[in-house]
């Protein structure tokens, strides 16, 4: 709906700096590490009043959910590391 896109394009710059920086920083490290940087991180995207969903991730913000059901169903694993 119109409305769903709006929250979305509101939330872009939150969305975009969470994805960004599990990409360019995170992805040589363990889970558990990756969860607690982007808890720091939104937690200093709140403080700054930067708005963002509280479900931000690589998969929900640049994933194309056809390409990576595909992709499940050719055998990739489906955590998000892998996607």
């Amino acid at each position: 709906t119109v409305k769903k896109l709006n929250v979305s394009f509101g939330n872009l710059a939150g969305d975009v700096m969470i994805s960004a920086g599990a990409v360019c920083y995170l992805g040589a490290f363990i889970s558990e590490y990756r969860k607690d940087v982007i808890s720091k991180w939104r937690e200093q995207l709140k403080i700054n009043n930067v708005p963002f969903s509280e479900d931000a991730s690589v998969i929900s913000t640049l994933g194309d959910p056809v390409k990576i059901r595909s992709w499940n169903v050719c055998g990739l694993p489906t955590d998000e590391v892998s996607i």
